[in-house]
């Protein structure tokens, strides 16, 4: 009897048991919007980074990510890269949105000038191999009076990523690229299509042929078309390839590379806004302190020290994002706070706010310093025409000097709330123990069934 109950009853009740707990664990997870992936497989490198529709006032930067982030440009017409552009469809939004396709238009520039722009994905800054990026706007022009149009429509297979830039060139002449609607609809004005060397407009032929690449969130397609087919171009399916020169069938594969040339970036160091001196609650001597910090490179960084002579004033961050301010007259002995005013790379309103004190010169802590505090002797000199000499104090014990610790917790205030990235890596084993514990508890109901049936 006791063979039966250990051999029957108990592995059923513990098959059940792991089946039930398995069963928890997942039900729990899924609902708490929990995936089983790693933080390993995401990237925010840029991909297929093109630049298109340049004029002698914008142009175009596109690229794609494997998985959905924050995107910007970082430009200007030297190095320090001071200006912001966020994608096209945030501006119109007005709400930062993570993409996998993004489309930044720059405007607003100086006809024939060269520009320098790094490209900001997630939290890290992309470069050309280790420089920036560099584009020529071309002269100004008249357009033409006429309006020829070119215009469509594409299918989206997987109808829950309905995201595509559509890229046209023909022979001799500039890349111009769109963002597709939500509806799939796109339309180009051919008038405003200017040569390789972006110096005049041209005039396509009736049979010039028109080569499109589309680029969805996973998909691509190639297309060739005849100019006099632009006006309405046959409806494409992403995914397949069309020659419309031929007919409307889709075809084996059209090569991407002509016409389309990309770009590959490279990470650069990204430097988060913070107050790098003073750290919290931090001591000086000095009455006139040094107070640096980190911010995107080439923007204006408000600051504001409260006290009893409050200070307002505004530097600029240099190429690597560093900037510094002293004060030109000596801060009042006694506690200040510290706030600086900056917007990050995606043009986003940042506040940190750093307290600390300042000491009269020559003066020490007083008794009341924390245990844990080292003694940190420093030497002061002050010249005098009649100098005297302090007797020591049998009775007295060296004064220690506050040092700081712990680390600095700056409160950041943000226009939009932080987007935490898909993944969390620390689920993953769960959700594979989740997995485990039903497939044991099923092998061991599948083989009790199949002895006591036999």
């Amino acid at each position: 009897m006791k063979n039966t109950i250990w051999q029957i009853k108990i592995p059923t009740l513990l098959g059940i048991m792991l089946i039930l707990v398995g069963i928890a664990l997942t039900s729990f997870f899924t609902k708490k919007g929990i995936p089983f992936i790693s933080k390993a497989s995401i990237s925010e490198t840029p991909e297929n980074i093109r630049v298109t529709n340049i004029t002698d006032t914008s142009f175009t930067v596109s690229y794609t990510t494997s998985s959905p982030f924050l995107g910007s440009i970082m430009y200007s017409p030297n190095d320090k890269m001071e200006n912001t552009a966020i994608d096209d469809e945030d501006s119109n939004t007005k709400s930062v949105q993570p993409r996998l396709i993004h489309n930044i238009t720059i405007a607003n520039l100086q006809p024939s000038t060269n520009y320098y722009f790094s490209i900001l994905s997630g939290e890290t800054t992309f470069l050309n191999n280790g420089k920036p990026f560099t584009v020529t706007t071309g002269p100004t022009l008249n357009l033409s009076s006429a309006t020829v149009e070119m215009r469509g429509s594409i299918i989206f297979l997987d109808t829950m990523q309905k995201d595509a830039i559509i890229y046209i060139t023909s022979p001799n002449s500039q890349v111009f690229s769109t963002h597709v609607k939500q509806d799939g609809a796109y339309t180009f004005n051919l008038s405003s299509l200017r040569g390789q060397d972006l110096t005049s407009y041209i005039s396509l032929s009736k049979n010039d042929v028109i080569t499109m690449l589309i680029v969805g969130t996973s998909e691509k397609s190639n297309v060739a078309l005849f100019a006099s087919q632009a006006n309405s171009v046959p409806l494409i399916i992403i995914s397949k390839d069309y020659d419309f020169t031929i007919n409307d069938k889709p075809i084996h594969v059209l090569d991407e590379t002509i016409g389309f040339p990309s770009f590959t970036a490279s990470p650069s160091a990204s430097k988060a806004t913070k107050i790098i001196s003073p750290k919290k609650n931090e001591s000086f001597t000095d009455t006139q302190p040094t107070f640096k910090g980190v911010a995107s490179p080439g923007t204006e960084v408000k600051i504001e020290i409260n006290s009893e002579e409050e200070i307002k004033t505004s530097v600029t961050s240099d190429k690597n994002g560093s900037w510094s301010f002293r004060p030109k007259n000596p801060l009042s002995p006694g506690k200040h706070t510290i706030l600086i005013t900056t917007r990050d790379q995606f043009g986003i309103l940042k506040t940190i706010k750093q307290s600390f004190t300042v000491y009269a010169q020559g003066s020490q802590v007083n008794q009341s310093a924390t245990p844990s505090a080292t003694l940190t002797p420093k030497a002061s000199i002050t010249s005098s025409p009649t100098p005297t000499i302090a007797k020591p104090s049998p009775t007295e014990t060296p004064t220690p000097t506050l040092k700081p610790t712990g680390i600095p917790t700056p409160t950041k205030t943000q226009i939009f709330p932080p987007i935490e990235p898909p993944g969390n890596s620390s689920i993953f084993p769960i959700g594979i123990s989740a997995f485990s514990a039903i497939i044991t508890g099923l092998i061991i109901l599948r083989f009790l069934r199949n002895k006591y049936v036999s």
